[in-house]
């Protein structure tokens, strides 16, 4: 059973809000945070990334890398992509890649492929549902959602922290199912604040976007939970030859 601290920290969501600070984290510090967060591609034979042509709307031709948040996703563009091109590579498949490794690719883009990462669509509907629900416009979220819970002790909401081997975690959900039970089970072990209890929403780009403009003391205690999905993944993929 998680153990909820008795202390709500300082307004997360404030946080992310304000304007960005005069010391920012270092990318390799950035990296390490998205260290343990896979996303989805697909590797060769020598477990290389596969670029793929594909056409836009426009029918222009180009390179891209896709990197997919699910691996249902990943595996679905697999099936479709060796269906529509007969002369696939056989030894293609789809691979976990850290996120850390995708962040470090987009502070220098290549000039060959493009690199696309790819939210999972039913995530981004849940996400807007939530959105809707807290009163917040739909533009607040531009590509790949991240949940959070938060409860308010009658201030502003503040973020829920979870005791973690000893230090008060701030956890950030890929998948809105893990934020239901963290809230749900908070809801039952501090009732007086159950009412309280909310699901935020917090766009990728702008969480990355706080880690890069700020210091705060609080970002050294967040982490990322890869989906639930993500992490079966790795339970039912078979070893490369």
């Amino acid at each position: 059973m998680r153990r909820w601290v008795s202390r709500l920290a300082i307004g997360v969501l404030g946080s992310l809000l304000a304007a960005g600070g005069a010391i920012a984290l270092p990318p390799e510090e950035i990296a390490k945070k998205l260290e343990t967060v896979p996303v989805f591609t697909l590797t060769d034979a020598q477990g290389a990334p596969a670029l793929v042509e594909v056409g836009d709307r426009a029918g222009q031709r180009r390179t891209v890398a896709r990197m997919f948040v699910s691996p249902q996703d990943a595996i679905a563009w697999l099936d479709r992509l060796k269906a529509s091109t007969p002369n696939a590579p056989n030894a293609l498949r789809v691979s976990a890649v850290p996120l850390s490794a995708i962040y470090e690719l987009l502070q220098k883009p290549s000039q060959d492929y493009q690199l696309q990462l790819i939210p999972d669509l039913n995530e981004v509907k849940l996400a807007r549902e939530l959105l809707d629900r807290n009163q917040q416009p739909q533009e607040k979220l531009q590509g790949i959602p991240l949940f959070l819970v938060t409860a308010s002790d009658g201030s502003a909401p503040t973020y829920v922290t979870v005791d973690r081997d000893g230090v008060e975690e701030i956890q950030f959900f890929m998948d809105r199912a893990q934020a239901e039970v963290v809230a749900r089970e908070f809801a039952e072990q501090v009732p007086d604040l159950a009412a309280t209890v909310q699901i935020q929403v917090v766009d990728l780009d702008e969480f990355l976007a706080v880690l890069s403009d700020r210091d705060d003391e609080w970002l050294t205690r967040v982490r990322i939970l890869p989906s639930t999905a993500a992490q079966n993944f790795f339970e039912t993929q078979p070893p490369r030859p």
